[in-house]
């Protein structure tokens, strides 16, 4: 089925501009929406970090308005802010701040001129990174303005939701003291579904599980939230795309047919399962449950591995002085084999 055409009063230009910086093991990653027929900017998300796995999360999304949403989120719960935030948002603002800039970006857009683009932004962008030479990645498309306003609310309702729960449970912890009463408050989070990850042989029976263990839970990928649990816990995902996450024993009550166990995530975000078997349950491991950033030196190993070789057979010779031996015994056995042709076949 054909996508709608996007009436022109509506056409928004949605960019992601992203710069990898090896040199400094980190990376920027920039998201901003244009209004075309205003030629006016409507709004910015950018995050700044050495997190790979986040690099390789952000890369999967294609739907620009969804990355946009991860960043805002993932922003909010990292507390993302202070100078260095500021100085790079001040940094691109000073950039589209300009009716010049805003409509030359979106006449390269109109003429496919990417490298234009992205050198709008190279040499701020490299500078804020202590002049090193990032390598640039540019993605482009047109989208409708009322699906990003859309966005922007649904947004901003899910981030004043997050706020009010960490404002509600920071009061219901403050009235705790100097209150006799045997009922504790009940703790104020969103939850989130998920499910055990059963373990028959290594695993602990849930009739032994305790507040405190922490077990092996799966969640599904479909929303912010889950994504943002996932990447601040260090999650992997099973061979499904499920992301396999820790999660802490808060509370296990015990009824007739079935046992409900409320789990820790992060911060606000918690989860209640109920089992009705003796299961076992995957207890949390984190030498093997977490995820581990891909080493990057396997051609160095590889290079390692070989000079420790010549080094066993040359203790005391350097490369140079091994390559001058091998140049030297090429020399003699080339006139070796001059002279004997010489003497010996004619």
């Amino acid at each position: 089925m054909a996508s709608q055409k996007i009436n022109a009063e509506k056409e928004v230009l949605a960019v992601r501009i992203s710069a990898e910086y090896s040199d400094l093991d980190k990376y920027i990653y920039m998201v901003f929406f244009i209004d075309k027929f205003y030629g006016k900017l409507i709004d910015i998300a950018f995050v700044i970090s050495a997190d790979h796995k986040l690099l390789k999360f952000l890369n999967s999304y294609t739907d620009l308005l969804e990355l946009y949403k991860h960043i805002e989120m993932y922003n909010k719960i990292n507390s993302v802010s202070g100078s260095y935030y500021d100085k790079f948002k001040e940094a691109i603002n000073n950039i589209l701040s300009e009716d010049r800039s805003i409509n030359n970006i979106i006449l390269y857009h109109n003429n496919n001129n990417i490298i234009s683009i992205i050198d709008m932004f190279s040499s701020a962008m490299n500078r804020f990174m202590d002049f090193h030479i990032g390598t640039f990645d540019i993605v482009r498309s047109i989208i409708s303005i009322d699906d990003l306003n859309l966005t922007i609310e649904n947004l901003h309702k899910e981030l004043e939701n997050m706020s009010s729960h960490a404002s509600v449970s920071g009061s219901e912890n403050n009235n705790i003291s100097g209150e006799n009463k045997e009922e504790k408050p009940v703790p104020n989070y969103k939850l989130i579904n998920a499910s055990f990850i059963v373990d028959p042989i290594a695993g602990k029976s849930i009739n032994d599980i305790q507040p405190g263990d922490k077990v092996i839970v799966s969640i599904n990928s479909n929303t912010v939230e889950e994504n943002i649990i996932y990447l601040e816990l260090n999650g992997k995902q099973d061979k499904y795309s499920k992301y396999l996450v820790p999660a802490e024993v808060l509370e296990k009550h015990i009824e007739e047919k079935s046992i409900k166990i409320l789990l820790k995530l992060i911060e606000g975000y918690c989860c209640l399962i109920e089992e009705s078997e003796p299961i076992k349950l995957k207890i949390f491991n984190p030498n093997k449950d977490l995820y581990t950033i891909p080493e990057k030196t396997d051609e160095k190993d590889s290079d390692n591995e070989n000079k420790s070789f010549f080094k066993k057979l040359f203790p005391k010779m350097d490369t140079f002085k091994l390559a001058m031996i091998g140049l030297g015994a090429v020399i003699i056995i080339v006139f070796i084999s001059i002279v004997y042709v010489f003497f010996f076949q004619t």
